[in-house]
This record gives structure tokens, C-alpha cells and sequence, in this order.
């Protein structure tokens, strides 16, 4: 971001990531969430990689592990600061509800937007940006994404913090 002010005008300037570079982080960043990874943990609805359990672990590591991954569950089975309701009508007009948490508004961006999109999560995000008010919707659904990616990436950097003090134990 450049800030560039004169007496008459102030002038903002800002580059956003390219889609390529977004992608590469979001591929990245599921090496976090998915069930096939060794470093998984912010999934609520898997368990935990063993690997970040070892025995060979320090009780340290453990209990700074399994406190953080407590904290990201219980924050992904929230609902978002404002909740969003989704009033879902199918084509013989039964309706359905859905008040999706922070980790179906995750897990449906991450898997229903981008590359390696998942049918079924697809279909999700599709349903719920069926409206008159897709972009606002949109915006809201990406402002939430956001904030979760920010407290997840949190949890990820205290977890980096700790694994330095694990490489270096003798």
C-alpha cells in the first residue's frame, strides 16, 4: 500500500494478490485442513494429526498443540459475529434453513470456490449466492473468510513459534 498526499489530492494506492498467488496460498494453507495431511488440525469435525501428537513430542509441545486446537475448534463451531441465515427454497418449493458456523463458511470457500472445488461444496456456495443480494451476500461470506483465516493463521504462527523452541530442545 502507497500513500502519496499534496496539498489538494491524497492518493491511495494498493495491489491485490493475483488470483495464482491467492490459489497458492489457500493450497498451502490446507495442508492445515485436510484429512490427508500430517500437519491437520483446524478441521473441527477430524481428529488431529497424530504427528503433531508424537510421543517423542515434548509435554510442552502437546499442551501448547492440543490448548490451540481447542481454541480454533470451539471458534470454528461458532457462528460468526453476525450471523447469516440462508433460506434455501429446492425445485418442488420445500424450503430449508441454514445457519452455516465460521467452519461451513471455511470449508465451503476453501472447497467450493477454489481450485479443487468439491461438487457437493460447490453446490453449497452456488445455493447460497442464489439471491437478488449475491454480491452483498458475497461480501459478507468473504469479510467472514477473512477474519477465520486471520484467527487461524494466528493459531498456526503461535504453533510455528512453538515448533522453533521443539527443534531446538537437545
Amino acid at each position: 500500500m502507497q500513500y502519496t498526499a499534496d496539498p489538494h489530492q491524497l492518493t491511495v494506492s494498493t495491489v491485490a494478490p493475483t488470483e495464482t498467488m491467492t490459489d497458492a496460498f489457500l493450497l498451502t494453507y490446507r495442508m492445515f485442513v485436510q484429512e490427508s495431511e500430517h500437519m491437520r488440525f483446524i478441521n473441527p469435525n477430524k481428529l488431529i494429526s497424530s504427528n503433531l501428537l508424537d510421543s517423542s513430542l515434548s509435554l510442552q509441545w502437546v499442551a501448547e498443540v492440543q490448548d490451540v486446537v481447542q481454541k480454533v475448534h470451539a471458534f470454528l463451531r461458532e457462528k460468526p459475529i453476525i450471523p447469516i441465515e440462508f433460506h434455501l427454497i429446492d425445485q418442488q418449493g420445500n424450503t430449508m434453513s441454514e445457519s452455516p458456523t465460521r467452519w461451513d463458511i471455511l470449508e465451503t470457500i476453501l472447497y467450493g470456490d477454489r481450485s479443487h472445488a468439491t461438487p457437493a461444496l460447490r453446490k453449497r456456495l452456488n445455493n447460497w449466492l442464489t439471491t437478488d443480494f449475491e454480491d452483498p451476500v458475497w461480501g459478507v461470506l468473504l469479510m467472514d473468510f477473512i477474519n477465520i483465516l486471520a484467527v487461524t493463521l494466528s493459531a498456526i504462527q503461535h504453533l510455528a513459534h512453538y515448533a522453533r523452541l521443539e527443534l531446538a530442545r537437545p
